[in-house]
């Protein structure tokens, strides 16, 4: 027999309340819900004689949270609507009845008032006492992000040939060809949690498995060589670049405005371009926890004619190694960075079977292969085994360009990855300047 759970309670509580209201008028209906409830009511009392000691432990019955009070508006609307049907003055409530009601209240003086918010703080203390009485399962907090590559893979589909033709041009190729994809958000909770920000490595069952901007490339297509992106500019010169291009806000450029500036652009300019490339920072390579670009990120648009030879890699990686070294040092819930590169890393390089293709001998770049059907297969796979650390994976790296064999990981000694980490080059941070 199924035990009685919170779901049978609330059909026996509705239907009292259909009884007690007398809403149905056919004998053959009363006649049904009457032996329904008594039946289960019947049902209910057996199972809970001497035979359910500890509720909570049984899972059987769980009380439901008790219903949050109202404001003293809506006890006075209540009130004032079940005193109009008595009297027979409505039948049904209409928007007119609705604005005659709110319009009795914003007249009445603070006396009159007094009665009802009195009622109401009575209301809200009863809650509070026994909402607190009530135990309550903890709420569980997966990772924040603003990491949203389908926003990108949209955007991208609705550009022209000529649009497209530019971004090819400047490097982002990768991203016209970006599959619907999403994260999940748990798994990610799980790589930030065991990404070294300090040494740039991913921490899996006690081994190291090193990242570097040349995995960045190799998963992302956008270049790890070259000057480095500089982020830093003056407020007049960020100021002047933000007229040039139609973002006349104050602070952050919202994610949105950008969106919609691209919707509606048909040209293939510079307008356009920089107004592209901010939108994929912002919500693909480096976004933030908030629905907004920083600032400071509108100094890129000084060198859009070098675009295509910057390092925009190192950005990448150096952004999501300072966002989650602020989740992990100032314990926050969001995380800044590109966590789509973090998740497709794993999966190139920690695989369930043996008999695959090595990393090195895949066609690049790897964000072109996965899309929502390889990630729930391939989460399906680690699900069955157990864990995303288990000792039966096997981890595939490269070693000096050379393919390594594939190792338990248990038994697995990882050394280097494509390159030794970013912030571990002797490579100056050299700026370029506006011409």
């Amino acid at each position: 027999m199924p035990p009685i759970t919170i779901h049978h309670l609330q059909i026996i509580y509705h239907c009292d309340r259909v009884l007690e209201k007398e809403y149905w008028r056919s004998i053959q209906i009363f006649a049904t819900i009457f032996e329904f409830v008594k039946t289960t009511r019947i049902l209910y009392a057996t199972r809970s004689m001497g035979r359910v000691e500890n509720i909570e432990e049984q899972g059987a019955v769980q009380v439901p949270p008790p219903k949050r009070p109202v404001g003293p508006f809506l006890i006075y609307y209540k009130k004032q609507l079940e005193l109009m049907k008595s009297k027979g003055i409505v039948d049904k409530i209409s928007t007119t009845v609705k604005k005659e009601i709110r319009e009795k209240w914003m007249n009445l003086d603070e006396d009159s008032k007094l009665e009802y918010k009195k009622e109401a703080r009575e209301n809200s203390e009863k809650y509070a006492n026994l909402s607190h009485n009530i135990p309550r399962k903890a709420r569980k907090v997966s990772l924040y992000t603003r990491c949203a590559p389908n926003r990108v893979h949209l955007m991208v589909s609705n550009l022209n040939e000529r649009q497209r033709f530019v971004i090819r041009e400047m490097g982002f190729g990768s991203m016209l060809d970006l599959r619907s994809i999403q994260l999940n958000r748990d798994f990610c909770k799980w790589l930030v949690e065991h990404f070294d920000h300090n040494s740039c490595a991913l921490d899996i069952c006690g081994r190291r498995l090193p990242i570097s901007t040349k995995d960045v490339e190799f998963i992302l297509g956008v270049k790890s060589s070259g000057v480095d992106v500089s982020i830093v500019a003056s407020a007049e010169e960020i100021n002047h670049i933000c007229q040039q291009h139609g973002l006349n806000v104050v602070g952050d450029i919202p994610i949105n405005l950008l969106e919609g500036k691209l919707k509606e652009m048909k040209t293939s300019g510079k307008e356009f371009v920089g107004c592209f490339v901010l939108f994929v920072l912002g919500t693909l390579l480096c976004p933030t926890s908030k629905p907004y670009i920083k600032r400071s990120f509108i100094s890129i648009l000084l060198n859009i004619d070098e675009f295509k030879s910057l390092n925009w890699a190192k950005l990448v990686l150096d952004f999501l190694i300072r966002g989650v070294c602020k989740y992990k040092e100032k314990n926050r819930v969001g995380v800044s960075g590109c966590l789509l590169f973090l998740m497709l890393f794993y999966f190139e390089h920690v695989n369930v079977e043996t008999n695959i293709e090595h990393v090195s001998k895949r066609p690049q770049p790897r964000i072109c292969y996965w899309g929502k059907k390889e990630v729930n297969q391939r989460m399906l796979k680690l699900h069955s085994i157990g864990s995303f650390d288990s000792p039966k994976l096997f981890v595939t790296q490269m070693d000096g360009g050379h393919e390594t064999e594939n190792i338990p990981l248990q038994k697995q000694d990882i050394n280097e990855s494509h390159a030794m980490p970013s912030q571990h080059e002797d490579k100056p941070n050299m700026m370029l300047k506006k011409k």
